[in-house]
């Protein structure tokens, strides 16, 4: 059996569970604490006798820790949890629409009840009964706190909210700048390689134009090649002819002529300082000269 203000073991831990109120606040005097979505209210001169009673405990509130442990029913309208065994004396909660109010229990009545379950005409018969087992119980996320302790909290959760968004600023203008000189040096190095490029097309366009100036079209004279051919061609029977010449300079000219003994006639009278005739075969002389065409 669980009550408040004693001593208890709930997960290994040696925690005292204070009186504490859902709903409205009794008196100024309570401080709040939310518990979820729920507002717990306490009188904080209770915590800080509980604490200097039992400086090796922990200290939470008796519906606090209630809520945390999921014994609640929030179907239930009218839940009650006995402090002693004769079930006389304890804690009731009446759940209405939604709206929460905890209260006492007193000599097996339902003390300050609201407005509405008086007109419901509840009672204890009506109520359902909370497990009082401490073995079932887990604490909540945190004990309770005195005002000044909220407070001081509330601005250290702040402070470190600040400091979270002022990293994620520094953290952006670092990224940015980052950005930007990742950015100026890509930059640097494109507007190098333009310039690089650029003074590489100068250069060209400058030789091009150099080229240009100095262009000549030299068309080698074919006049030489072509008398000689021509007097080779005229002194020989058409039919026994044929040839195998380049008007290139320095290429050398073949004429094929068959051994006849009017073409050995004439191809005596053509022989020349360059001009030169060799038998090839008994049926075959070729006559040769080397192209000397001026540029």
């Amino acid at each position: 059996m669980i009550a408040a203000n004693i001593r208890l073991s709930i997960e290994g831990k040696e925690v005292v569970l204070i009186r504490d109120v859902i709903g409205k606040a009794p008196s100024e005097k309570y401080t709040r604490q939310d518990e979820g979505s729920l507002h717990i209210w306490y009188e904080e001169t209770v915590l800080t006798e509980t604490r200097e009673a039992n400086p090796d405990a922990k200290v939470y509130g008796l519906w606090q820790t209630l809520i945390a442990s999921g014994v609640i029913d929030l179907d239930q309208k009218l839940q009650v949890l006995y402090t002693n065994d004769s079930k006389d004396i304890g804690y009731y909660l009446y759940i209405n629409s939604g709206v929460m109010q905890s209260g006492s229990i007193f000599n097996s009545e339902l003390q300050s009840l609201p407005s509405s379950a008086l007109t419901e005409e509840f009672s204890l018969d009506d109520a359902i009964i909370l497990n009082s087992d401490e073995s079932t119980l887990k604490l909540p996320a945190e004990q309770l706190k005195t005002q000044k302790e909220i407070v001081k909290q509330s601005l250290a959760k702040k402070k470190s909210n600040q400091q979270r968004s002022t990293m994620t600023v520094v953290l952006i203008i670092a990224c940015g700048l980052a950005m930007d000189t990742f950015l100026d040096i890509q930059h640097e190095k494109q507007a190098q390689l333009f310039s690089a490029l650029e003074n590489k097309l100068t250069v060209t366009q400058d030789e091009l134009a150099s080229l240009a100036k100095r262009k000549r079209y030299n068309i080698p004279s074919q006049k030489e090649t072509l008398t000689k051919l021509y007097n080779v061609t005229d002194s020989l029977h058409d039919e026994a002819l044929s040839a195998s010449f380049s008007l290139k300079s320095n290429e050398i000219v073949k004429v094929f002529v068959k051994n006849t003994n009017v073409n050995a006639a004439r191809i005596s009278m053509l022989a020349s300082g360059d001009i030169q005739t060799v038998r090839v075969s008994p049926e075959q002389s070729v006559i040769t000269w080397v192209n000397k065409n001026e540029n």
